[in-house]
């Protein structure tokens, strides 16, 4: 378990502590997954799949080169991060990003954390390029990871209707300096 380090972390709230991904984790990485999908915030699922396959889905991507992060705060579960390497022939060096962090705990650096985490831990692992789709106007998300070294590489066009109306999404990739 890795401590982020005190530039990230802010003085008045305490600093995310960032670890691997571990069964007794997976309620709690389940759970939000199905905040975060219900809300329509970041993943265009109706609903997160069910525990079980959540499960399955953890140990793939260990198996497969991936890494999965969760974030505690003061001990109670706050985010996760996942990559998901690219299973092409030609394309193991790239990865998919998936980011939550409990909405209530939103702009703490929980997030800003995990994604320096996940990243760190991502090129360790060999992953150079990764990538990652965000809702247009989620200015906060795309802020986020701008600041992380993301760039944004496109713009999807009326991906998902909800809410009476198109979203478009922006997909944002980052390649390892160097």
């Amino acid at each position: 378990m890795a401590r982020v380090p005190a530039a990230i972390a802010s003085s008045a709230v305490p600093a995310p502590v960032i670890a691997p991904f571990a069964a007794a984790d997976l309620r709690d990485y389940a759970l939000l997954m199905d905040r975060v999908c219900r809300a329509g915030d970041a993943f265009r699922l109706p609903e997160a799949p069910p525990a079980e396959l959540l499960a399955e889905h953890a140990a793939a991507l260990a198996e497969g080169g991936g890494v999965v992060l969760v974030a505690r705060v003061e001990g109670r579960f706050a985010g996760f991060a996942e990559l998901l390497r690219t299973p092409v022939a030609g394309s193991g060096h790239e990865a998919r990003l998936l980011l939550a962090v409990e909405p209530e705990r939103r702009d703490a650096g929980i997030g800003r954390a995990l994604l320096a985490a996940v990243a760190a831990a991502g090129e360790a692992a060999g992953i150079t390029r990764i990538e990652t789709e965000t809702w247009a106007d989620n200015h906060a998300g795309i802020a986020l990871l701008l600041a992380g070294g993301f760039l944004c590489e496109g713009r999807r066009r009326q991906v998902r209707w909800r809410e009476g109306r198109w979203w478009d999404s922006l997909v944002l990739g980052r390649i390892r300096a160097g």
